[in-house]
């Protein structure tokens, strides 16, 4: 079983502190407080972040959607008929079915509470958050046979819960709400039902960590309200997958043929 931890870069004035892995940056905000994010960000290997493609005719700006043709199956695109008789594809790089048992599956990243974890509906990723923070596991990611789990190492402050999960639509809903609007009013909504949150407040005094789902990605970010409130070392990763450092500050997570499975993407700064 492999085991590191997740450290961070902290950067203030002009002093730099650096380790291995991960980068975090202090933030001006009017509020006070300062967001390091840690976007601890998992995908497919060959995957990417969402982008919004429209394929359409010009006449299409003006006409709204009567309804998704669902017999066209796009992992990628939804396809609307509109009302001037025309059609659109709307869609990106953010997968939004796959396949199984042959048939193709709506993404569905709502999160469930099932045996006191949340997890998500439908995705070619499986999910887990613990609904205790003092659960010996905080997040668990799988595909196929692989699986990270995360741990928090010290000990979680006596305050320490997790915020009701949220989400926007399922597909259904989704697929309901964009019937009579314009495509342009709805190109944000394709993504609603693939994407999902949860907040644990108060996991150390003045830290917060929020997890976000987008289609098969993961991201954490950390939230202090001083730079005084991190801690070094709070995250342990456990998986049977080999962890190699990359060039660009990503982390490939290989299998014992050395192949690819999952990738930990170098941070982003915010």
């Amino acid at each position: 079983m492999a085991q590191f931890y997740c450290r961070k870069n902290y950067r203030k004035g002009n002093t730099r502190m650096e380790n291995e892995y991960h980068t975090m940056k202090k933030t001006g905000k009017s509020s006070g407080k300062v967001l390091l994010s840690l976007f601890l960000t998992f995908i497919f290997v060959l995957g990417a972040f969402p982008g919004m493609v429209f394929a359409a005719d010009k006449s299409a700006a003006e006409a709204v959607i009567l309804y998704e043709k669902q017999d066209i199956r796009d992992p990628y695109f939804n396809h609307y008929v509109l009302s001037d008789g025309t059609s659109v594809a709307m869609g990106g790089t953010e997968l939004l079915r796959f396949e199984k048992d042959g048939q193709w599956v709506d993404i569905d990243n709502r999160l469930t509470l099932q045996g006191g974890r949340y997890v998500n509906q439908a995705a070619p990723v499986q999910v887990s958050f613990a609904q205790d923070v003092t659960d010996d596991t905080l997040f668990s990611f799988g595909y196929e046979n692989s699986v990270v789990s995360f741990s928090l190492l010290n000990e979680v402050g006596k305050t320490a819960r997790a915020s009701a999960p949220q989400a926007a639509r399922s597909p259904a809903e989704t697929r309901m709400a964009a019937e009579g609007k314009k495509p342009s009013e709805i190109s944000s909504s394709v993504f609603e039902a693939t994407s999902s949150s949860i907040r644990y407040e108060n996991v150390r005094p003045g830290m917060a960590i929020e997890y976000s789902i987008s289609g098969t990605s993961v991201s954490k970010d950390i939230i202090l309200e001083s730079a005084d409130a991190w801690q070094d070392k709070i995250f342990a990763m456990d998986t049977d997958l080999k962890p190699i450092l990359q060039e660009d500050g990503s982390i490939l997570l290989c299998d014992e043929a050395g192949e690819p499975k999952l990738t930990i993407l170098a941070t982003l700064h915010v």
